[in-house]
């Protein structure tokens, strides 16, 4: 499953190359037109021509996706070519690792994006300087702008992938699921969500990651990365027989002759018994230890390598090993919560799985930082009942259960936990473990304005505190077209868990439309405001004044 972040890691690339611009322009002049430049605005010219046939139906999916799959390698080449870092050859295909998934899945999952195809991607440690640095300060930058609006879609698709290529899954799912907030029946969106939560479960697609692959696969039932990880959930749980079944399907959409049609084909024929091609044992996985051994003795600052070969080691049991490993991670990024816990599970294991001293104390480190982290309040139950305090256990788990409330499975456990530790479901949370606070706003525009907009200008909604920072707590984006409309705001709206309508008694619910498309209001600009408000109310709000 991994290696889809290989592809996301080049779109990831295409997509830096095609916002960068944007993001930037405020603060910088634009500079002439090169060569290539001109050749990313022929390739975003082309992509939506093609994009525009698909959907008049004069391309079929099969030629859709060779063709997109073309122009989007076209223009990473043409990128690396220009660019001061050497650029690798060929990615591999996105089923290369199919046979070591079959066999040790979460094994791959772990370090595969370490290892991969030596010349595919620099490692970090032959990373141009600077790079990590500019990195940090272009995500840095978009998080200020999706500050400012909060319904830029490509914003939120482009920080989603960043962090899943730089392995902070728990981000990455958090904007992913803000993401498909904004286009709940999105297939792409729900499996982009899916990888994500999935990854920040170790590898497990099972429980609410297979429930939005197959809601995708539903609205989508050509999808090629649905079928592929429905079939791998399959797999996941023995199912054999589902797995080849839409693996089957697959084979039929892959353009013959690809890299990628003869891989599935090779896991299928594998799956089917026809071939004696034993799946890979666990000495190649010791072998793909090995090579990330190696690379981090030659690059020992690569605090990421450092976190993949523990993970690694924790797979294999060797406990100490991992250990060590997670040490010298935790030394080059002291802070890091998803470290700072794994360390945690090593040093445990190795102790016998006793959590009492520094497990103990790595726990309470990141539930310093981070109040809501899951796995550190699952994790403190744990510390609390194997010292006895049963009801500082319950108390950490209860307060788990609304932060896991679409993950029945987990849900469920941690309910059986809190029953083992003699504690009792509180009644809001075992009825009501979603409740969230909303209200519905309908929006008109006022007749002396009409003449002064166009369909196409941008209308953005939004619910900010009464008494609390500028920033929104909800917003949606809409387009003069869709006025009047009547709209619900709520908490899934939210740009961060920290800031929602929920957390305010008082609101103020607005409106406003901008012929720039700019979140920042400027002058000439056309809104209304009402406030203030609370949750549950029905809004009509008329816009009928202007921006000086």
């Amino acid at each position: 499953m991994t290696i889809f972040w290989l592809i996301a890691a080049a779109l990831i690339l295409i997509a830096l190359i095609l916002i960068l611009p944007t993001l930037i322009r405020s603060n910088k002049a634009e500079p002439a037109v090169d060569r290539r430049q001109q050749n990313i605005l022929i390739a975003r010219e082309k992509l939506a021509d093609l994009e525009a046939e698909f959907q008049r139906g004069s391309l079929d999916r099969q030629d859709y996706e060779q063709m997109k799959g073309e122009l989007e390698q076209g223009l990473f080449d043409d990128v690396s070519e220009s660019s001061s870092a050497s650029a690798g050859q060929k990615k591999p295909a996105w089923l290369s690792a199919a046979l070591l998934t079959l066999a040790v899945p979460l094994a791959t999952v772990l370090i595969y994006q370490q290892l991969g195809d030596p010349q595919a991607f620099n490692p970090p440690g032959v990373m141009p300087a600077g790079n990590a640095e500019e990195m940090r300060e272009l995500i840095d930058n978009l998080e200020v702008r999706l500050a400012e609006d909060p319904t830029d879609i490509d914003g939120w698709l482009l920080l989603g992938r960043t962090y899943m290529a730089e392995e902070n899954y728990l981000k990455a799912e958090e904007t992913f699921t803000k993401l498909l907030a904004q286009e709940p029946d999105n297939p792409d969106f729900m499996l982009l969500k899916a990888d994500a939560m999935a990854m920040n479960a170790g590898g497990r697609i099972e429980g609410e990651p297979e429930q939005l692959i197959q809601a995708a696969l539903e609205m989508d039932p050509q999808n090629f990365k649905a079928l592929w990880l429905v079939g791998m959930a399959a797999r996941e749980r023995g199912d054999n027989q589902t797995a080849l079944a839409h693996w089957t399907k697959l084979q039929g959409l892959l353009p013959e002759g690809s890299e990628d049609l003869a891989n599935l084909n090779q896991l299928v024929a594998q799956l089917n018994g026809e071939t004696g091609s034993p799946a890979p044992q666990a000495p190649d996985i010791a072998s793909m230890v090995k090579q990330l051994e190696d690379r981090l003795e030659a690059d020992p600052q690569n605090p990421t390598g450092w976190l993949m070969l523990g993970r690694s080691y924790l797979i294999m049991q060797r406990f100490p090993e991992a250990v060590s490993a997670l040490e010298e991670a935790i030394k080059q990024n002291p802070d890091d919560p998803v470290t700072l816990l794994t360390l945690a599970d090593a040093d445990a294991m190795s102790n016998g799985g006793r959590m009492a001293g520094r497990p103990a104390e790595l726990v309470g480190k990141v539930l310093a930082m981070e109040p809501d982290n899951p796995k550190a309040l699952w994790l403190a139950g744990i510390v609390a009942r194997e010292s006895g305090d049963d009801a500082k256990a319950v108390e950490h788990w209860q307060r788990l259960l609304p932060l896991i409330s679409n993950d029945p499975t987990s849900t469920e456990e941690v309910k059986n936990l809190i029953s083992q530790a003699g504690g009792t479901v509180k009644e809001s949370e075992k009825s009501n473990p979603g409740i969230m606070s909303s209200l519905e706003a309908t929006i008109s525009l006022a007749d002396q304005f009409a003449g002064q907009v166009q369909p196409g200008d941008t209308v953005f909604i939004y619910v900010k505190a009464f008494n609390g920072p500028p920033m929104p707590l909800a917003a949606a984006r809409k387009q003069v077209s869709h006025l009047p409309l009547t709209i619900t705001l709520d908490d899934s709206m939210s740009m961060i868990p920290e800031m929602k309508m929920s957390n305010h008694g008082q609101l103020i619910v607005g409106a406003r439309i901008s012929k720039t498309g700019q979140a920042i209001a400027a002058s000439g600009d056309l809104f209304a405001e009402q406030g203030p408000v609370k949750s549950g109310d029905k809004v009509e709000l008329t816009i009928n004044q202007m921006v000086k």
